[in-house]
């Protein structure tokens, strides 16, 4: 079963600019932005699309989910021509591909089921 989209996740994305590269290093660590050079990265959860932004300049590729805020994402990722978005359950949804790296930042607790959202994730790897 699909999760239902939640109207509150686009009107807090709509403010919230989370732009604070520093946390999103400490985030990745023990990665680096160096490590997504020329990989292809699954973001699960992209919210506001601040997070891809960070990721898209080193990327080959960005792939970047969202149940309810992919229209946010796409206007604050304009010129990032490596970033496909998808509107998608990330626990039920299936891309028919794997990737180099699949990050999920702060997402997964917020699913009706983690433990289906994580098995989910790693088939994509």
């Amino acid at each position: 079963m699909t999760q239902a989209k939640q109207i509150e996740w686009f009107e807090q994305w709509k403010i919230l600019e989370d732009d604070e590269l520093n946390l999103f290093n400490d985030w990745i660590f023990p990665h680096t932005l160096n490590d997504f050079t020329d990989k292809n990265i699954l973001e699960c959860g992209c919210g506001g699309g601040q997070h891809t932004a960070f990721i898209a300049p080193y990327a080959r590729t960005v792939t970047s989910v969202d149940l309810n805020t992919i229209p946010i994402a796409k206007r604050r990722n304009i010129g990032n021509n490596n970033v496909t978005f998808y509107e998608a359950d990330i626990a039920t949804m299936d891309l028919g591909t794997t990737f180099d790296f699949v990050i999920s930042l702060g997402v997964v607790h917020h699913t009706d089921n983690p433990n289906k959202t994580i098995a989910n994730l790693k088939r994509h790897v």
